[in-house]
């Protein structure tokens, strides 16, 4: 249950906070807190024969963070402007051969 963004254990109507362990039915998916659930032996929701199952989402400040990679931004400049380049040599070969034969045409063309 859900109520102004907060999430109610439906058996003792109180908010589960972030971080607190907590039961998700595998059945309905409706949370629970772990004492909760276990002091009534099953999910709350009438007809629901669902197991119990740890929220992960909920406990997720347990989970083991990687600690950020760090990058100077010499090393990508130097590698951007390598990639560049070679990615777009041909476009300057192809230019300076343009640039040679229209100075040959423009040589033959206009000098008597």
């Amino acid at each position: 249950m859900v109520s102004n963004n907060k999430v109610i254990c439906p058996y003792c109507q109180t908010a589960i906070r972030v971080g607190e362990e907590n039961i998700l039915c595998s059945a309905c998916k409706m949370p629970h807190h772990r004492e909760c659930w276990v002091e009534n032996g099953k999910c709350t929701t009438y007809g629901c024969k669902g197991q119990m199952k740890p929220n992960l989402r909920m406990a997720a400040h347990r989970r083991q963070t990687l600690p950020p990679i760090e990058i100077t931004f010499a090393e990508t400049e130097e590698k951007s402007f390598k990639k560049l380049f070679f990615r777009y040599q041909w476009v300057f070969i192809l230019g300076i051969l343009f640039l040679l034969g229209l100075g040959y045409y423009l040589n033959h063309t206009y000098l008597p």
